[in-house]
């Protein structure tokens, strides 16, 4: 999301305000900074600190591009990438920033460790680290792991059977150096989508055993279509229907839903017919069958509702609608497609903590988004959005604010009112800083605006 420019200059920053003093001998380095004390901290156990830390060791962590927090704190919940339930990690988020046309990670460099100490895990992504090397673990004690992603790193070897991840739903391995056979996967039997293109693996496996796989994906064979050298790949899926339902069928498809709601349904199909839906680069299930749970980029609670939509880089062409039916909705990710028009204040979507619409054509002023108390993550950067930027006083839970090379103008928000924020990237827009505005801590990213020309201030009497 930052220039080079910008990574280093926070880097430096952040070297520089913790005063690491290091030397290192052989390939161990001391800091003259009090590492994080794993016996001493109350919201995790201290097994749990211990595994983070080893993540940390084992991929460098000291030259992270971002590693807040990490071996300086006691407060673990607290580490940039890292969330917590009940006492205990459920998240590891460390890739991928984007920039225009293409990504970066998070720079981490050696070797992924099999995490013994993290039961409670649910969701580990590592992804676009091009010096994360090594062979993939089988994660066995991790037995919540709900996704995984490792995808373009520079791992190697074969992929493991994961026997030990029952709750597995998403796997990506994508973009790796992996070889050898890949397995059948039948001890995950909660496996809905899995990726491991751009890889150098040889062998297709028997796929029957994963029922989920085949219905979420919604694929089927053509009639016409000679499958013989992919025969047993094919087998289990059923032949395609021999007309897609159009607009037509909106209503027949959402009223026989169950897994939804039927508004949520139709608020579904209004996105699909805004952007063009049926020239997506992948729109299976979409207005075919009645079960949108199953939709290509539809995620749902296991008690049903609507929770995340991601169907970035999906050819999407038109205008964004407003959701007013998707009251669980915690995730719209739409980047990197051609949407037009204006962005809707999604008032009705409460539940809302990320929102990524960014390297679109997207035009108009960014709204206020005072109906998204949750919102922690807001990516918008590469449109064409003009306007001032809001002081986001209604969003309390801001982390990270991404508006990079946009055409913005105006003063710079002193974001007092985002007691979280701890990402912020604004180059690229015709801005300027108020002169009494407190800037200090975004002094790296404020510096290269100028000060706002014509400043009044007026005085009380």
């Amino acid at each position: 999301m930052f220039s080079d420019t910008r990574s280093a200059l926070s880097t430096f920053a952040n070297i520089f305000r913790i005063n690491i003093l290091s030397y290192c001998l052989g390939v161990l380095c001391v800091s003259s900074v009090a590492a994080t004390d794993c016996n001493t901290i109350s919201e995790i156990s201290s097994d749990e600190c211990k595994s983070l830390l080893e993540l940390y060791h084992s991929t460098s962590g000291v030259n992270w591009i971002n590693n807040d927090g990490w071996n300086v704190t006691n407060t673990p919940c607290s580490w940039y990438g890292i969330k917590c339930e009940n006492n205990g990690v459920t998240e590891i988020l460390l890739g991928a920033f984007f920039r225009k046309n293409s990504s970066f990670g998070n720079n981490l460099k050696g070797t992924i460790p099999n995490f013994t100490g993290l039961p409670n895990l649910q969701v580990l992504i590592l992804v676009a680290n091009p010096q994360l090397t090594g062979t993939i673990p089988n994660f066995n004690a991790l037995p919540n792991l709900e996704e995984l992603a490792l995808v373009g790193n520079q791992l190697s070897g074969t992929i493991p059977n994961f026997r030990a991840l029952p709750k597995l739903r998403i796997l990506a391995l994508a973009g790796n150096q992996l070889t050898g056979v890949i397995p059948d996967f039948r001890t995950l039997p909660n496996l809905e989508m899995l990726f491991l293109h751009n890889n150098q693996l040889n062998t297709i496996p028997e796929i029957s055993a994963l029922a989920k796989l085949r219905d979420n994906n919604q694929v089927c064979k053509v009639p016409s279509t000679n499958y013989s050298k992919w025969q047993p790949e094919v087998a289990p899926f059923p032949f395609c229907p021999e007309s897609t339902p159009n607009r037509g069928n909106i209503t027949s498809v959402c009223n026989t839903v169950t897994e939804i709601s039927i508004a949520e349904c139709e608020s579904l199909l209004e996105l699909y017919y805004s952007t063009a839906g049926a020239n997506w680069k992948v729109n299976d299930g979409w207005n075919v069958t009645n079960t949108p749970c199953s939709w290509y980029g539809i995620t749902c609670k296991y008690n049903g509702g609507i929770i995340g939509i991601e169907l970035w880089s999906n050819n999407l062409k038109g205008t964004i609608i407003n959701f007013s039916a998707l009251p669980n909705l915690r995730k719209l990710i739409l980047f990197n497609n051609q949407l037009t028009g204006t962005i809707p204040n999604f008032s009705a979507l409460p539940e809302l903590w990320e929102l990524a619409l960014f390297s679109n054509q997207l035009t108009g002023a960014i709204p206020n988004f005072s109906g998204l108390p949750k919102l922690e993550k807001l990516f918008l950067q590469y449109n064409e959005l003009t306007g001032t930027i809001p002081d986001f006083r209604a969003l309390p839970n801001l982390q990270e604010l991404i508006l990079i090379d946009n055409q913005l103008t105006g003063a710079i928000p002193d974001f007092k009112a985002l007691p979280k924020l701890d990402m912020l990237g604004l180059n690229g827009n015709r801005l300027c800083k108020m002169p009494y505005n407190n800037y200090s801590k975004w002094q790296n990213e404020v510096e290269p605006f100028p000060v706002c020309p014509h400043i009044v201030i007026h005085k009380s009497k």
